[in-house]
């Protein structure tokens, strides 16, 4: 089997508090859009787990490996799987690569022993995983809040080219969260932004975008806000970080000023790719 796992972006990202059990109550606005991973897996005599990148871990702490524990301490299959990994979604981009790949495991293997899984199920597996798992499995625009354990899928009338800018450096989520002040940092308008991509307002989308995480993130990576303000420069509608780094989002109707920053990102040496928002798929959780 083929399976398909889809980077997410973060187009408002607002860190509301700290909680009493240490994470921190978060709003979002998060979409999948037109890049992904593929997993090839099949049943197996033995596990075998290989990746086209070697910086891809091989051991219990990989998300598919960690999904497939998951599921078999559920429900205890003996089945085994080749899996093989064609990674294209760089890591500590702030793209949701690891919990993609996590949530397309989960499909797969429900699909291919006939688990028959329930939503329930499905987000039990993904929030002992980590926090972009659960919304990774929708493929959808949603509205995301708590620690990721509520989503709330909505209609994208949007459609615009997007520039993802990824420094060589990249920052872990942890250390973006710890030296982040709540109470000084941005607090974007999730409500203006989810608004404005169900009405296909692209103005006020691209007034509205933001990120809690940003400022935190610029002390530990100065080559993000350089990013940002550079795309801004050379004339993006808007710029914005997505997740905790260290890609930077560019949003421009003119395909021209894209294909131009592209150019300048490349020359400095930077990731780059132009994508667009995943046209929503067939909602295999709505059961």
């Amino acid at each position: 089997m083929k399976i398909r796992a889809y980077a997410k972006i973060n187009l408002g990202l607002n860190v509301l508090y700290k909680r009493d059990d240490g994470y921190h109550e978060l709003d979002m606005v998060n979409a999948p859009i037109t890049f992904y991973d593929e997993l090839y897996i099949e049943k197996n005599a033995d596990m075998v787990f290989d990746a086209t990148m070697a910086y891809v871990k091989k051991n219990k702490n990989n998300s598919v490996l960690k999904a497939i524990s998951l599921m078999r301490a559920k429900y205890g299959f003996e089945d085994n799987f080749r899996i093989m990994l064609r990674k294209n979604i760089p890591s500590r981009a702030g793209l949701g690569g690891g919990s993609a790949d996590a949530a397309a495991t989960i499909k797969a293997i429900d699909r291919l022993l006939g688990l028959n899984m329930s939503l329930a199920d499905y987000k039990e597996i993904a929030m002992q995983i980590g926090s972009d798992e659960y919304y990774c499995l929708f493929e959808r625009c949603a509205r995301v809040q708590g620690t990721g354990d509520i989503v709330k899928p909505f209609q994208n009338r949007l459609c615009c080219p997007i520039l993802l800018v990824k420094p060589y450096s990249g920052i872990s989520t942890k250390a973006s969260f710890k030296d982040l002040d709540v109470r000084k940092c941005d607090h974007p308008d999730i409500d203006a932004i989810k608004r404005a991509m169900e009405d296909g307002d692209y103005g006020r989308f691209v007034r509205s975008l933001g990120n809690s995480l940003e400022a935190s993130s610029f002390i530990l990576d100065g080559n993000i806000k350089k990013i940002r303000d550079e795309l801004l420069i050379i004339g993006m509608d808007a710029s914005v970080m997505s997740g905790s780094g260290s890609t930077v989002l560019g949003f421009s109707k003119d395909e021209g000023i894209l294909d131009k920053a592209a150019v300048i990102m490349k020359r400095q040496g930077h990731y780059v790719r132009k994508v667009r928002f995943l046209l929503s798929q067939v909602d295999m959780l709505n059961r």
